[in-house]
């Protein structure tokens, strides 16, 4: 799919803003027409440079550590290649049916909410990609996903149990050390995994900085992807799909920003 030509404009009235607040991303096959994405207080408006920018569109039903991962480039200024549109809820995030119905809400409006009422426009070949944990939600999901026309735009990123999986596989290759949730049901093992990541990882997951080493995650990940009937298998994720076109859309940014980083890491350790 061609990338158009985007221009910044000043933030357009929000209709039909649902009271579920949400941060989302938004994957536009085409650059689509934005209103209101900019550095904090100001806005670009007519006559401001012409932009190559793709933008993610992302319902989660996490409201607290996926939308950090992908913190370092949201409304990044440093960062002119890609934006990133990003709803869940507030304290407990979306639900399966709640992200479905929001999605197909918003490709029939044509139009994407944040909770900070931005608006994206959406075009019709732009895909929305449902983030959304297994917990006890397996047999719902996959019944929308076989439920779901082969031409929807709907992008279900599933993982088993928990969004945790995946920021396990940016520190480690293997989840042999995660044998002790096999036996458990599928909600206790999500909660295990999420109360357990910090105890396997030596000082932490540093959610916020995760993103720096998407490449490591998405290795790791796609070599113990697995699935059974149609879905991911335990200690599988599909993240990488989404991290993958984020890194592509990016090109050399990517790199840019991981030796800013570097470079900020090494000069507070000389202050030391």
């Amino acid at each position: 799919m061609k990338i158009n030509n985007l221009k910044y404009t000043k933030d357009e009235p929000s209709e039909n803003i649902l009271e579920s607040s949400t941060d989302a991303v938004s994957y536009s096959g085409e650059a689509s027409p934005i209103s209101g994405l900019g550095a904090e207080g100001s806005h670009y408006s007519k006559g401001s440079p012409v932009l190559d920018t793709r933008i993610i569109f992302i319902l989660s039903g996490g409201s607290k550590r996926e939308k950090d991962y992908f913190r370092p480039i949201h409304n990044n200024p440093a960062i002119r290649t890609i934006k990133i549109a990003f709803r869940s809820k507030k304290g407990q995030g979306l639900k399966p049916y709640e992200l479905k119905s929001l999605a197909e809400e918003f490709i029939n409006n044509k139009r994407f909410v944040t909770e900070d009422r931005k608006s994206f426009h959406i075009e019709d070949d732009d895909e929305l990609y449902l983030i959304q944990d297994v917990d006890e939600f397996g047999d719902e999901i996959k019944r929308y996903i076989i439920e779901q026309n082969s031409n929807s735009r709907i992008r279900w990123i599933i993982s088993n149990p928990a969004f945790e999986i995946w920021l396990f596989y940016h520190y480690f290759d293997s989840p042999e050390m995660l044998g002790d949730c096999i036996t458990m049901s599928e909600r206790d093992r999500s909660n295990w995994l999420k109360e357990h990541l910090n105890k396997l990882i030596a000082g932490g997951v540093k959610t916020t900085a995760a993103f720096y080493s998407s490449e490591i995650a998405i290795n790791n990940s796609k070599n113990r992807y697995a699935e059974e009937d149609g879905m991911p298998a335990l200690f599988s994720t599909q993240m990488h799909i989404v991290a993958e076109i984020a890194l592509k859309i990016m090109g050399e940014e990517f790199s840019i920003i991981k030796q800013h980083r570097e470079s900020e890491i090494a000069f507070y350790k000389s202050l030391r």
